[in-house]
């Protein structure tokens, strides 16, 4: 399906994944509150309650002609229309990035979360549905590469570097696994 005319800068995606320090914190919070959280509260019922108040922090944050969709446990899609960009994108992320680096209370306990989110622009960063998707997700493993908290708009050397860096790392384990590293 395609997504734009030449000259029409007025769609982006966002691919937004859920930083879970929330989750260790859930599963340590007995140490840290001297009391059994995790008895009181269950880890799957934690993790259900923060995906729900995320997934709200998410749709409260974008406007009603745009669209959130939840692909995955801690992943999301948004879909920005009719903004002009990239200037639309960045007010967007500068607002998710607020609301969904809030803390989360549950018995008492703040736990804190965070977003890695990639964007891709149509139709700069591509032309077709899939494809624009495809390099928003480039840009989420390069935002989490970068480390925790980070946006990352798409750019045409994004693609080369993970995937150099990508051959690196299974260039690595293959090297580790067969003791090729010399001392």
């Amino acid at each position: 399906m395609h997504v734009g005319n030449e000259g029409t800068k007025l769609l982006s995606i966002y691919d937004i994944n859920q930083n879970n320090y929330a989750v260790d914190q859930a599963n340590n919070a007995d140490e840290q509150s001297g009391r059994p959280f995790n008895a009181k509260y269950p880890f799957l019922r934690v993790i259900n309650y923060l995906s729900n108040s995320y997934t709200s922090n998410v749709e409260s944050t974008i406007r009603t002609e745009d669209m959130v969709a939840r692909i995955g446990g801690d992943e999301f899609v948004v879909l920005q229309v009719g903004m002009p960009q990239p200037s639309g994108a960045i007010a967007l992320t500068d607002r998710l990035m607020s609301a969904l680096s809030e803390p989360y209370e549950i018995g008492g306990l703040k736990m804190d979360c965070g977003a890695s989110i990639g964007v891709a622009i149509a139709p700069t960063d591509a032309k077709e549905w899939d494809e624009l998707l495809t390099r928003a997700d480039t840009a989420l493993y390069k935002a989490k590469a970068n480390g925790r908290n980070t946006v990352v708009f798409f750019e045409a050397g994004i693609e080369a570097t993970l995937r150099d860096s990508r051959r690196l790392e299974a260039d690595m384990r293959r090297a580790l696994k067969t003791n090729a590293f010399q001392s």
